[in-house]
């Protein structure tokens, strides 16, 4: 077993990272990990002595001269056996008077070192640089952490801790929350707004900024009141300064003393109040969101460091920070003064208003925030794969990935559509959600089909974020000779994926376009206008039996006569084109694959790319491929695939050209007599 040392609050303790690590250790393996914990704080609520933990724990900060329990936690570490040693929730610069004796027993004894830390910084600063370097798993708890961070140093990743008793958090029906609040404040009645704020009383909150706002606005929105559940002394003097704005019994309520903070006693706090605010200059992370969210309480928050995380999406009601202040912060340099941004105090008060008077816009408030708590809970990491990284090389960095099947294709349309036979074998696999990542432009194709779950633009950094990423096209067709091989473009695309292959699929989408009753589907330009685009089409269509449609490009060669569609249909509508046609002659490309898998009968023009590779997929009792005479015309007497090499003679005339018109008039006179005889059997 893996011996592991968490360093953090205490976590019988009332703060929030203390509640964190207790998470933690609710959600650890202890068949495969040892377990000790270094409390740097004592606990603030006396548990049942006799119960059993399942691990050991260790109280350090006993000393005044040794408040975090530093030298202790140094001598701790010196005298065992230790794996893996994780700080949990703490500032990473709060050791800073130990970190380079720290960073030498790691070097004596050979632990693993994990930081699981906050990060709420509005600017960045060059000391993250040398606290992160010698940290093996550096995990920051917020997404703005991550992105500020990772500008810096590329091994930070992502970590989503549980919340606490999350679900005690839950919200009353509302004769409980009256008759509690009653109970709680007797002079506030059921119609009183109430707002409450949740926090320590120091300096990041700014609650003096909340407390002159609610006095500015309160005589405009009676009735209303706040309740402040924290301390009336702290880094401010709460009694002095409410005094000055003129408060009276009934206008604010602050916390009675010793008021205990248990689940059950935050749960019937935040029940009673209409609104939470949080209007602090920065945060790491605010469990008070999320768990007044689950309480069904709508929410005001500053639009602020990795806060912003959890107010998206209309989850709560933004406060913009165009305010500057200034925090004092003890570093290992000394006290310095960190700039930081504060609610605008205009927009925190009609923020307020707003709240107070729109029960519609509280009860989208209220919903929002259920589903960003839903989202947050079904999202949190697990602690388990990063402890074993203790078994690992300590090079090796393990990362949370998205228990998803991400399916990478970079272009192009033809390559898109044959991609889609590997779906069903790789859901059937896996059994996990499908995300197909491509360019914008060609995403039509997949919309809709039956086993993707989600379609994201194409984004080759966000790879890593997946547990099972398939390529076939970036990392195996496209860096090999698979053109001289001789085997199909199609069939290499379940090959390389290990799954049977399923038919080729795209959601047909009927255009907004009058088409004839009968018709013949004509494309002329293949992508490379130079090489891929059939010059004698006019002559062909000319002598045809139905009404021409033209489906294509902007730029593509145009034909007379035809009714002209080329930029006019979405992949899906050119689908629904093809479908209905009486047969179709197309050019090597995306139109091929789409006659093929849609059992159009098509001739398919081939250029300067063989049919024994590029060939759809289908019937081929209803596919005539016709190849041009490459002898005649071609300098290098082989195929280029439109990119002749460089220095060799490029051909007189485009290959493709040598194609007679006759022989594509016979091939699709073959084709309908084929199809005539297939309906009168």
């Amino acid at each position: 077993m893996l011996n592991i040392l968490l360093i953090g609050d205490h976590p019988d303790g009332f703060s929030g990272n203390g509640h964190m690590l207790a998470a933690l250790l609710k959600r650890i393996n202890y068949e495969k990990f040892n377990v000790s914990v270094f409390a740097i704080t004592s606990a603030s609520r006396q548990m049942d002595v006799f119960q059993k933990k399942p691990y050991h724990l260790i109280e350090g900060g006993l000393s005044s001269d040794d408040p975090l329990g530093c030298n202790q936690l140094l001598n701790v570490i010196y005298q065992s056996n230790i794996d893996v040693i994780m700080f949990v929730g703490l500032d990473i610069w709060r050791f800073g008077a130990a970190y380079k004796d720290f960073i030498q027993l790691k070097h004596d004894k050979k632990f693993l070192w994990i930081s699981l830390f906050p990060y709420d910084f509005t600017y960045y600063r060059k000391e993250w640089e040398e606290w992160l370097s010698p940290v093996d798993i550096p995990l920051v708890y917020s997404k703005y952490g991550l992105e500020e961070l990772r500008k810096h140093c590329d091994r930070v990743q992502y970590f989503r801790p549980p919340l606490y008793d999350s679900e005690l958090f839950v919200p009353f029906p509302e004769e409980k929350r009256l008759a509690l609040r009653e109970s709680i404040f007797q002079s506030i009645g059921g119609e009183t707004f109430l707002f409450g704020f949740f926090g320590v009383n120091q300096i990041r909150k700014d609650p003096l900024r909340l407390l002159k706002a609610y006095f500015e606005i309160k005589n405009e929105i009676s009735p209303v009141s706040l309740y402040l559940h924290t301390e009336v002394q702290g880094i401010y003097n709460m009694e002095d300064y409410l005094a000055q704005l003129g408060n009276k019994m009934g206008d604010v309520f602050i916390k009675r003393r010793q008021t205990m903070c248990v689940t059950k006693a935050l749960v019937d706090l935040y029940n009673i109040c209409n609104c939470l605010i949080n209007v602090s200059l920065q945060e790491g992370l605010s469990w008070t969101l999320l768990e007044a969210m689950l309480c069904g309480v709508p929410i005001i928050a500053a639009n602020n460091t990795s806060q912003t995380e959890l107010i998206e999406g209309g989850a709560a009601y933004p406060v913009e920070c165009t305010d500057i202040a200034y925090i004092p912060m003890g570093l290992p340099s000394g006290v310095v003064q960190i700039e930081a941004k504060a609610c605008n105090f205009e927009s925190l008060k009609s923020a307020m208003k707003e709240i107070a008077t729109n029960k519609p816009l509280r009860d989208s408030l209220i919903k929002n925030g259920f589903k960003k708590a839903d989202e947050w809970l079904n999202g949190i990491s697990d602690i388990n794969p990063i402890l074993e990284a203790g078994s690992t090389p300590k090079n090796i960095v393990l990362t949370k990935k998205k228990r998803e099947i991400l399916f990478i294709q970079h272009s192009s349309a033809g390559d898109v559509l044959m991609s889609t036979q590997c779906f069903k074998g790789l859901k059937e696999r896996h059994k996990y959600p499908l995300v197909y990542m491509t360019q914008p432009q060609y995403q039509d194709i997949v919309k809709n089909n039956p086993y993707i779950d989600e379609i994201i633009d194409y984004d080759l950094n966000k790879t890593k974020d997946y547990l099972l990423v398939y390529n076939p096209h970036g990392e195996k067709i496209l860096p090999g000779g698979w053109n001289n091989l001789d085997v199909t473009l199609h069939s290499m695309y379940p090959y390389f994926c290990k799954v049977v292959p399923d038919d080729i699929f795209i959601d047909l989408q009927k255009p907004n376009v009058e088409l004839p009753e009968k018709y013949i589907v004509i494309h002329t330009t293949g992508g490379s206008i130079e090489y891929r685009c059939y010059a004698h089409m006019d002559a062909v269509a000319a002598k045809l039996p139905y009404p021409i449609v033209q489906i294509g490009g902007a730029f593509d060669r145009k034909v007379k006569n035809a009714l002209d569609l080329r930029d006019k249909l979405t992949f899906r509508e050119t689908a629904y084109v093809m479908k209905h046609a009486q047969a179709a002659i197309v050019i090597d490309s995306f139109p091929s694959h789409l006659a093929g898998a849609l059992g159009t009968p098509v001739v398919v023009l081939f250029g300067p790319a063989p049919a024994r590779v590029t060939q759809p997929k289908g019937d081929k009792n209803k596919m005539i491929f016709l190849e041009p005479n490459m002898l005649e015309v071609c300098g290098i007497t082989s195929y280029c695939w439109s990119t002749p090499p460089e220095g060799k003679n490029k051909c007189k005339t485009p290959c493709i050209n040598t194609i007679s018109p006759t022989t594509v008039l016979k091939a699709v006179e073959k084709l309908l007599k084929d199809k005539e005889a297939r309906i009168n059997e």
